[in-house]
């Protein structure tokens, strides 16, 4: 079995992947261009169809054979989990989102008139990093000290605001995220901060009500900021027992001699 990770950035995601693993799942750990590990200008992202298309072509290339394999994507990674999984709708046995960005909330948004300005400053500076919106780092870990790590990482955005071009890509991209999430037939678990002040809770309840999946289930945590691994330890393996307990239950594949996973 393979699990995709479509990771937004920095090594501290790596953590996720490592505890699939553990659970003896073969995970598949991406960053983004321009985030974490990879190159490119951090954070720059014009347009989100190439990279989406790119990440196909490397699942395409690694999953192999007939066992089940599972996506899996964090906040603006769980937004291109859905556009995977609207495109590959036979590919993935399930797909879960945790806290992923089917909106963006409104104290992160850029201010009016500012969001109206965007496709402008963006034709003419995409690189310019002139929006002023909130610091999500602030908004996603709960922890003092996480965020703190946050910030040191070497592969950090140093808490930047994103170019021009990125954040209206950002805010298109959700859009899509909302309009498409209804082609998803995989099996879905979608997980979500009830206090997210980053992404919006509630468009990722219609995505998950729009789901044309006959398994789908959609848990709101209550008090949870938007990142899990930001909450205390104890919070932290609460959210993700109920996406391993999830995941476990989709993954036994029935041969004639045995049950493997």
């Amino acid at each position: 079995m393979l699990h995709g990770y479509v990771s937004e950035s920095g090594w501290l995601f790596e953590l996720t992947a490592v505890a699939f693993a553990r659970l003896g799942f073969l995970s598949l750990a991406l960053d983004l261009p321009g985030h974490g590990r990879s190159t490119g200008p951090r954070g720059y992202l014009p347009s989100f169809h190439p990279l989406v298309a790119d990440c196909m072509a490397f699942f395409d290339h690694s999953i192999t054979g007939e066992l089940p394999a599972f996506l899996y994507g964090e906040s603006l990674g769980g937004a291109i989990a859905v556009l995977i999984a609207a495109e590959q709708r036979r590919r993935w046995r399930g797909v879960i989102l945790n806290g992923p960005m089917c909106r963006l909330s409104a104290s992160i948004k850029p201010p009016w008139p500012l969001e109206l300005l965007l496709p402008a400053v963006a034709a003419v500076a995409p690189r310019w990093r002139v929006v002023v919106a909130g610091n999500p780092v602030e908004a996603s870990y709960k922890e003092a000290w996480k965020r703190e790590l946050v910030r040191r990482s070497p592969t950090a955005q140093l808490g930047e605001q994103p170019p021009a071009a990125t954040a209206r890509e950002l805010l298109r991209i959700c859009s899509e995220v909302e309009r498409r999430g209804r082609e998803v037939e995989s099996s879905m678990l979608v997980v979500h901060g009830g206090d997210d002040g980053v992404c919006d809770v509630e468009a990722s309840v219609r995505v998950c009500e729009a789901a044309a999946s006959g398994d789908k289930k959609m848990i709101v945590l209550p008090g949870v900021w938007h990142m899990l691994v930001g909450e205390p330890q104890e919070t932290v393996e609460k959210g993700f027992e109920i996406i391993f307990d999830w995941l476990l239950e989709r993954s036994t594949v029935k041969t004639d001699d045995c049950l493997v996973r």
